[in-house]
C-alpha cells in the first residue's frame, strides 16, 4: 500500500475511533450492556488490525466499528436539516457579533451630506438601454448598484403637481399619488435638473393609465464601514469612517 492510501486509511481510523468514543460518552450509561460491549470489541478489533499493519482488515474493521457505534447511538432525525440550522445559527451569531462590536455597515440613503458623501443619486434617462434588460440589469445592479426605474401612471387623468416630500416630487393623477425621486431635497442649494428623473409629460397633460410619467437611473448610496473597535478606546471624531 502506498503512502497516500495509508494516510487516507489512517484518517478513517481516527474518525471512526472518535465516533466510538463519542458514542460511549453519550450512551454508555443508558444503552444496553451488549451494545456497549460490542463497541468495545469493535474498537479492540480495529486497533489490533491497525497495529498489525493488516491493511486488508482495517477497512472492514472500520465498517464494523461504525455499525456498532450506530447501534449504540442511533442517528438523530433529520440530520441534514439539523446541520443546516446549526450552520445558519453560527453564521448569524458571528455576523451580529461582528456588527455589534467590530465593524458596522451603513448605507447613506439621502443626499444630505453631499458633496462629501453621496446618498441615492438620480440621473435622467428617457428609456431603457441595452444594459437595462435582463440579465445585464441584474449584473449592473450587483456590481455598480445602478438600476433603471420608471414611474407609471396608476390611473387615467390630468397630471398635477402635488408638492414636495423629502427628496421626492409628488404628482397626482385623480386620487393617485406618484413620487418622482430626486438626488437632493428640493430646497437644497445643490439641486439642479440633472438630479431628477426625466419627465415624459408636462403639468396639465392628459395621461392614460400605464403611461410612463418619469424615468431615470437610480444609483444606491455610498456604503460605509464604521470602525466600532476604535470607539471602545477613543472618542469618535470626524473622519473615522472607511468608504
Amino acid at each position: 500500500m502506498n503512502f497516500l492510501a495509508r494516510r487516507k486509511l489512517k484518517k478513517m481510523v481516527h474518525l471512526v475511533r472518535q465516533g466510538l468514543r463519542h458514542a460511549l460518552r453519550m450512551r454508555a450509561d443508558i444503552a444496553p450492556p451488549e451494545d456497549v460491549a460490542a463497541v468495545y470489541a469493535a474498537e479492540a478489533e480495529l486497533l489490533e488490525a491497525w497495529r498489525a499493519r493488516n491493511w486488508e482488515q482495517v477497512e472492514p474493521a472500520c465498517e464494523r466499528a461504525a455499525e456498532a457505534a450506530e447501534r449504540l447511538m442511533p442517528p438523530r432525525p433529520f440530520p441534514k436539516w439539523r446541520e443546516n440550522v446549526e450552520v445558519l445559527v453560527v453564521a448569524i451569531s458571528l455576523a451580529l457579533a461582528c456588527r455589534t462590536y467590530f465593524v458596522q455597515p451603513f448605507k447613506i440613503p439621502t443626499g444630505s451630506m453631499q458633496p462629501t458623501l453621496n446618498g441615492i443619486t438620480v440621473t435622467p434617462q428617457a428609456g431603457r438601454t441595452w444594459k437595462d434588460r435582463p440579465p445585464l440589469n441584474l449584473v449592473n445592479l450587483a456590481l455598480f448598484g445602478e438600476r433603471y426605474v420608471e414611474v407609471k401612471a396608476k390611473a387615467t387623468g390630468r397630471l398635477e403637481f402635488a408638492g414636495t416630500h423629502e427628496d421626492q416630487y409628488a404628482y397626482r393623477i385623480g386620487r393617485e399619488m406618484h413620487a418622482v425621486r430626486l438626488t437632493m431635497r428640493p430646497d437644497s442649494p445643490f439641486i439642479n435638473p440633472a438630479h431628477s428623473m426625466h419627465l415624459h409629460h408636462q403639468i396639465g397633460d392628459w395621461v392614460k393609465q400605464g403611461d410612463v410619467i418619469a424615468s431615470g437611473r437610480v444609483r444606491q448610496g455610498d456604503h460605509l464601514f464604521v470602525n466600532k473597535v476604535r470607539y471602545h478606546f477613543t472618542r469618535p471624531q470626524r473622519g473615522h469612517i472607511v468608504v
